[in-house]
């Protein structure tokens, strides 16, 4: 049955997610990249008639625009063009020039990067069909934190605005680093991690109200299913060793986070170990959905 669920979900995953197409341009890197799974490598653009591939990623020294002027053009006006990945083999000051020349204007999906760790981690996150949630680079400016997703989409937080940030020093704040597949930026000194999904919550409106929806019906059921389950054991809120009537009436209601301290401690008076517990809670609420 597993062997089955696990070729249906491969089968899947090549219908619903097409071939993604590296035209790789740049000598220096030929080696360190390699066919797998979606990602496919053309290093010539006499392969096919690569402009009309649905997903393409250009990878190119600067030096090299001039050549591939008309077909980024191209497969940009098609909306083909998924990102355009540029190692600068020139002063970063002239790039704009030489892009200028080149005719290729500068696009919202164009990213400079020195080595290929950067350019791995995009592919990949594009591979799994995770480019939205993976972040692919980021920089500080001032008081300012940038930040590129691997869909290449840029976000800009203060570092006031984010609770977390505020508690890095102004002088540590360049010092993270970028977790290899893209999940989070880290700060070791102060043991702060960021992913995307925080900063979707701190810069987006509309997500955050949904967030904060789902977040609230989420408590709202885990309480609901926790008074059904005392209830339906005859248990009192007020029998639970360690919680007072009050805390668990708000855990009920929904009102406030359910620790996994407090939720050993309602296992507890229920006779029961805190898997077993979450076991119940998990066929409780699946019940009060179906």
């Amino acid at each position: 049955m597993q062997m089955n669920k696990q070729t249906n979900n491969k089968m899947n995953h090549r219908i619903h997610h097409p071939e993604l197409s590296v035209i790789l341009l740049d000598e220096e890197l030929r080696d360190k990249f390699t066919a797998k799974g979606r990602l496919k490598i053309y290093k010539s653009l006499k392969s096919q008639n690569l402009v009309a591939h649905k997903n393409i990623f250009v990878v190119s020294k600067a030096t090299g625009l001039p050549k591939l002027s008309d077909f980024i053009r191209e497969a940009n006006r098609r909306n083909h063009l998924k990102a355009l990945l540029i190692r600068p083999d020139v002063k970063n000051g002239i790039i704009p020039k030489m892009m200028a020349a080149a005719n290729v204007r500068s696009l919202r999906n164009t990213i400079l990067f020195e080595g290929p760790v950067l350019v791995k981690r995009i592919l990949n996150a594009w591979e799994i069909n995770a480019q939205d949630q993976l972040i692919a680079d980021a920089s500080v400016n001032k008081d300012t934190l940038y930040v590129i997703s691997c869909s290449l989409r840029m976000y800009s937080v203060p570092f006031n605005k984010i609770p977390a940030l505020k508690k890095i020093d102004d002088a540590f704040r360049t010092n993270f680093i970028i977790a290899e597949d893209g999940r989070y930026i880290h700060w070791a000194k102060d043991d702060i991690h960021l992913d995307i999904e925080t900063l979707e919550y701190h810069t987006n409106e509309r997500y955050r109200k949904e967030s904060d929806t789902k977040k609230l019906q989420y408590h709202r059921n885990l309480g609901a299913a926790i008074k059904a389950i005392r209830q339906d054991s005859g248990i009192q809120q007020s029998d639970i060793p360690g919680l007072s009537a009050r805390q668990l009436r708000r855990i009920e209601n929904g009102e406030t986070t359910v620790t996994t301290k407090a939720l050993g401690k309602i296992a507890s008076g229920h006779n029961m170990t805190l898997e077993e517990y979450l076991d119940l809670i998990a066929i409780r609420i699946s019940y009060e959905k179906v």
